[in-house]
């Protein structure tokens, strides 16, 4: 069933989707279907949430914890980048 809610955002593109991909990937137990929900989720251009991030660096998927590890890395390096303009 939360594969078939990541196919459905997939084939049907529709506003407000986000929360209910963020529900199937927090709720799936299935690596490779987590995988398809969150790629589909980074589709819908909607800024994914800290809580979230955090908890893909822990995914059974490699790829995931690449990618998660990335986006927390650039996140931190815009943030400090942001306080040094700041502090100017």
């Amino acid at each position: 069933m939360l594969r078939s809610l990541t196919r459905m955002a997939e084939l049907f593109p529709v506003p407000n989707i986000a929360p209910v991909l963020y529900w199937a990937y927090e709720h799936n137990p299935c690596a490779i279907c987590r995988s398809s929900t969150l790629f589909q989720l980074i589709k819908t251009g909607v800024p994914l949430a800290s809580d979230l991030l955090n908890e893909c660096q822990f995914d059974v998927d490699p790829d995931i914890k690449v990618w998660a590890a990335e986006r927390i890395n650039s996140r931190v390096i815009a943030n400090q980048h942001h306080a040094t303009i700041l502090q100017t």
